[in-house]
């Protein structure tokens, strides 16, 4: 074999491992990004619903039937809040924006959020007071695990 085939099958050689490594390293790197992506952190905690999961079963399906009730009767002023704060931003499309209006009704969405806040917060404290303390307690834990600003604590910052 003369130099110079072997010169040409070094390069298609080390063309061809250069390849071959490439492809690895894709399918490796492609592999990871298949993985699901991780939930915000938002999407991770539980819904309120399910600080009552201690409890015992009776009280337990009693918490989500009185939980729910109430969130009903919050989603209306919630629908209205979301509207208000729609029509809010929809206010800085115009040519000429009214900035005196706009923060009145984001003042208004706010205030039907800390409305709809309210009713759910009093249902809570309603339902545990019919509790015997030992699941109050129980009812509680389970409010720091899902809903730490509800039970007046502040989540750890990572």
């Amino acid at each position: 074999m003369s130099v110079r085939s072997l010169a040409i099958a070094l390069i298609v050689s080390a063309a061809l491992n250069l390849f071959l490594l490439g492809a690895g390293v894709t399918a490796v790197v492609l592999g990871h990004g298949l993985k699901p992506p991780v939930a915000s952190a938002a999407a991770q905690r539980a819904p309120l619903w399910r600080a009552g999961d201690e409890l015992p079963p009776a009280h337990r399906q009693a918490w989500r039937d009185y939980l729910r009730e109430h969130a009903l009767s919050a989603a209306p002023v919630l629908r209205d809040a979301r509207s208000g704060r729609r029509g809010a931003w929809e206010m800085l499309l115009k040519p000429t924006v009214d900035v005196a209006a706009a923060k009145a009704a984001l003042a208004k969405a706010r205030s039907g959020d800390e409305q709809a806040r309210g009713i759910v917060e009093d249902a809570i404290v309603d339902f545990a007071a019919t509790l015997p303390v030992d699941e109050r307690m129980t009812l509680l834990e389970g409010l720091k695990r899902v809903a730490p600003q509800r039970a007046g604590i502040q989540a750890e910052k990572r």
